[in-house]
């Protein structure tokens, strides 16, 4: 066999009505030279066969199967298997429009020595009621230009964003190996939404890109791939989406490029208010599943994703106060106490007891019921949080809890970091 120019990494599972158009559309290539790794990712269907009798003649196809590890696993797999000086990946319902886009793409990779060449995909549909019901598709991976040749990853990513032209989807562009490789840009496992941090920390590091206005994907539309969204666990959706935007955060932490700053910090905006949203429709018992992940995980997302958005009057819980859980009681009933008390009551994440002032009930509105500080003395065991800004007037509201017999130790304050102002 020849050098290979590009390989082509399509994961698989239950594709058997679709896998063969997608070999199809890919062994039409004219005047290149490619392999063709599919891994098979568990799949329960025929895919598997319908793949080994395909492959029969096709010296240059590999078929790995392995358990069902999801699409991310499947993907690295593959990378670690391909030989190609260039990378595409490629969903295996899905096809490459004509026989020369292939050839088109390595002379462009080859002329402009790029990290990876961005293009466009047009869309099309499994029938005609998927089509009624998506008609956004018709236009949606089509850009109005050719954003051309750029010498920073970033700054095409600041154009693309500008016009509303940025797509994650990985199979919108193919690579260069060694970037990828040296970059350790493998997708992150165990979750969904990974193509959101894999491109973005592609865009990110590429040196060297460009953008043709050629559409070159065909993607495939179809009912199964909603079906099968929508059987995905609503905590997992969650999850997933807090921990690439975790991802995201500590990745935008390392870039220093003041050009990009608002585009990261809407596409952030925009992802913690979808974790917002999925919260919101999750169950009391599957909101108990956060408890079971790890520490450090459930803290972050706790003290990122929560505490910026949750707040009406500029107020912030101060969530790494806490990262043992016991019962919380709130010292103060003004703007910042019930502030506080409404973002635990929405989460459920913490264990809010109730509030307690020295004016007791008179404090109290048509939401909260303020006790006054007889009732602290039945509490004493319990986390009390001073919600009160002003430092003097919080060690007052420390000395009046310690007198009521609460230990020191459990008693917090940190009113400098109350306030988004």
């Amino acid at each position: 066999m020849n050098e290979i120019q590009v390989s082509i990494i399509i994961p698989i599972f239950n594709l058997e009505e679709y896998i063969v158009d997608c070999l199809e559309s890919i062994y039409m290539q004219k005047n290149v030279t490619f392999e063709v790794i599919c891994i098979n990712d568990g799949s329960v269907d025929n895919s598997k066969d319908i793949i080994e009798q395909y492959a029969i003649d096709k010296e240059n196809l590999i078929l790995y199967s392995q358990d069902n590890e999801g699409q991310s696993s499947a993907r690295n797999k593959g990378l670690t298997l391909a030989k190609g000086k260039y990378i595409y990946f490629l969903d295996g319902d899905d096809k490459i429009a004509h026989e020369d886009d292939l050839s088109f793409i390595i002379y462009e990779m080859e002329k402009e020595q790029l990290d990876f060449l961005e293009f466009d995909g047009k869309s099309f549909f499994s029938n005609e009621c998927m089509h009624e019901k998506n008609k956004e598709y018709d236009t949606m991976y089509i850009r109005k230009k050719a954003y051309g040749r750029y010498d920073c990853g970033k700054a095409l990513f600041h154009d693309l964003n500008q016009e509303v032209a940025y797509y994650c989807s990985p199979s919108l562009r193919v690579y260069r190996r060694d970037f990828l490789v040296q970059n350790d840009l493998f997708f992150k496992e165990g979750i969904v939404f990974e193509d959101n941090l894999h491109t973005l920390a592609c865009f990110m590091l590429a040196k060297d890109v460009k953008h043709i206005n050629r559409a070159i994907l065909l993607r495939r539309i179809r009912e199964e791939s909603t079906i099968q969204a929508q059987k995905t666990p609503r905590f997992f959706h969650f999850l997933s989406l807090s921990i690439v935007y975790l991802s995201i955060l500590e990745l935008w932490k390392n870039i220093k490029d003041a050009c990009i700053d608002e585009d990261i910090e809407r596409l952030c905006t925009s992802m913690r208010d979808s974790a917002n949203i999925l919260w919101r429709r999750l169950s009391n018992e599957e909101r108990d599943k956060i408890k079971g992940i790890d520490k450090y995980v459930q803290y972050s997302i706790k003290n990122n994703i929560f505490y910026q958005s949750y707040t009406v009057n500029g107020f912030i819980f101060p969530y790494h106060l806490f990262i043992k859980t016991r019962p919380i009681w709130i010292y103060g009933a003004g703007s910042i106490g019930k502030e506080f008390y409404y973002q635990l009551k929405e989460q459920s994440l913490l264990d809010v007891a109730g509030i307690v002032d020295k004016i007791g009930s008179s404090a109290s509105d048509g939401f909260i019921n303020v006790l006054g500080l007889d009732s602290i003395n039945e509490h004493i065991d319990d986390t009390w949080l001073i919600a009160i800004e002003d430092e003097k007037i919080a060690k007052e509201a420390k000395s009046i809890l310690m007198n009521k017999g609460v230990p020191e130790k459990n008693i917090l304050w940190d009113g400098c970091s109350y306030s988004r102002r």
